[in-house]
């Protein structure tokens, strides 16, 4: 049975802003700071992991799924503390963690951050029996859905057609990877870099979906992850997929931006 706990980096799009503005000085500067950005390891943060959702099985196995930043300090995979946060994380929520398990590391991260991701991929190549790395790119979406615009509600039921996140498609596999049923217990660890705005993002939509959490909930609770507000183009992703829900799949929904919320400037 599924069940979710009672509390539920900047997505920074270089790829998509060098050709929004090509025709300008600017791409170049968005690639350095990039770059930059890409190449910063501040080192994994436990505090950022956060359940969201578990399912039982009869055979007693415990599938979870996680939410968190990059799981990597000093060029290392932070095996060891990213398990360690996933028991305190359990321990909170009065559950226990399974003594077995097989990780899926669900990155968001983009080949720019390609440091990051090596190491992912290194680890679990050299430690098959620990789990597998994927690689889902989320860049989120520089353009706000506007509801008053030409041919919106298909636009809005087409979006994994042609978003690049293609969001309907990850949140699915995200559920699928959490109720197979398997001889050993799975967790699935969604992240980007930070754990905050494409974590956000994906999590977010995920919750929307299979929690009943209105986009109100999961965009405050992504507000509160970091002392500052998601970054625009998740939120814009965000929103995009819950327009989907309301015109893709009928969902009742309010997409609209509460008026308490602003910007967040990238």
């Amino acid at each position: 049975m599924l069940k979710a706990p009672h509390d539920l980096r900047i997505g920074f799009v270089c790829t998509r802003l060098l050709n929004y503005m090509k025709s300008k000085m600017v791409p170049l500067i968005c690639f350095v700071l990039c770059i930059l950005t890409a190449q910063s390891m501040a080192g994994f943060n436990p505090q950022r992991t956060r359940l969201l959702q578990y399912v039982d099985f009869p055979n007693g196995v415990r599938n979870i799924l996680f939410r968190g930043d990059e799981p990597v300090t000093d060029s290392s995979f932070a095996k060891e503390a990213l398990e360690a946060s996933f028991k305190n994380e359990c321990l909170r929520h009065n559950l226990t963690y399974p003594n077995s398990t097989f990780i899926i590391d669900y990155s968001l991260l983009d080949p720019l951050e390609f440091k990051d991701a090596q190491v992912e991929e290194k680890y679990f190549k050299e430690n098959p029996g620990v789990g597998r790395y994927l690689n889902r790119i989320i860049v989120g979406d520089l353009v706000s859905p506007d509801p008053k615009g030409k041919g919106f509600p298909d636009k809005a039921k087409n979006l994994d057609k042609w978003s690049f996140d293609k969001l309907p498609t990850r949140i699915k596999e995200i559920y699928s990877f959490l109720t197979t049923p398997r001889n050993i217990s799975t967790v699935i660890y969604i992240h980007c870099e930070a754990g905050v705005d494409r974590t956000g993002e994906v999590s977010g939509s995920y919750v929307m979906t299979y929690q009943n959490i209105s986009f109100h909930e999961a965009l405050a609770y992504d507000d509160h992850m970091e002392s500052r507000l998601i970054a625009t183009a998740s939120r814009n992703g965000l929103q995009w997929y819950c327009y989907y829900l309301l015109y893709g799949e009928g969902r009742t929904m309010n997409c609209s931006i509460p008026p308490n919320e602003t910007n967040y400037i990238l």
